[in-house]
């Protein structure tokens, strides 16, 4: 039954990421990387071809400033950085999307090929319909605005996703959602995240831990 129930909730709603990746081997290696907030760790993995991997580590010890050097958002203190892909940034607080206009108007920003009735259909899929896709994105709730930047994520084509504990804003349905697709996702995944059930429902068995 409870599988049952789960299958229900992805056919309501729908999204994958279908890029498929044509890369091999090691996309990105960190070498005796040191980052300014915390100087007393010395970073050193690789991660390959659509491999999936969770950062793990305390509270406050450089998880999110390392997804954030690695999409080259802020400099690294020492040490070298190696990635090869193209790669996308999503933090628990949505920071890249730009609140004031509207969802429609934001994913023609992310790929100008796209034809407003290709949007409006990729939104309706995600449940966000009629005037949801045309009104500013700031008077989305945190669910609806997680399904824009994953549609902004999917047409950009990335091949490392780099995410900051995405399921923070999402209700149960869209958390199902979420790990269905990252779940499926052909590229390779840096998580942080610090729900045990949704890392799971991932599928995401290998680890890297800071300390």
């Amino acid at each position: 039954m409870q599988k049952q129930s789960q299958l229900e909730h992805l056919k309501s709603q729908s999204f994958e990421f279908n890029h498929i990746t044509e890369k091999t081997g090691e996309i990105l290696r960190c070498q005796d990387l040191t980052l300014d907030f915390n100087l007393s760790i010395s970073i050193n993995f690789a991660v390959n071809a659509s491999e999936k991997i969770h950062i793990q580590g305390e509270n406050g010890i450089g998880k999110s400033t390392l997804l954030k050097t690695i999409q080259g958002l802020i400099k690294s203190h020492d040490g070298k950085m190696y990635c090869n892909v193209q790669t996308a940034y999503l933090d628990q607080n949505l920071s890249f999307l730009a609140s004031e206009i509207s969802a429609t108007e934001y994913l023609k920003t992310i790929n100008a090929n796209l034809t407003e009735q290709q949007i409006r259909t990729s939104l309706g899929n995600m449940k966000i319909r009629r005037d949801k896709a045309l009104i500013p994105l700031k008077n989305l709730s945190g669910g609806e605005r997680l399904k824009v930047a994953l549609l902004a994520l999917k047409f950009q084509h990335v091949e490392l996703l780099l995410l900051d504990e995405p399921e923070n804003h999402l209700d149960i349905e869209s958390r199902e959602l979420l790990a269905h697709a990252i779940k499926h996702f052909n590229g390779s995944v840096l998580l942080v995240s610090h729900d045990d059930s949704f890392i799971d429902a991932c599928e995401i068995t290998n680890s890297y831990h800071l300390k």
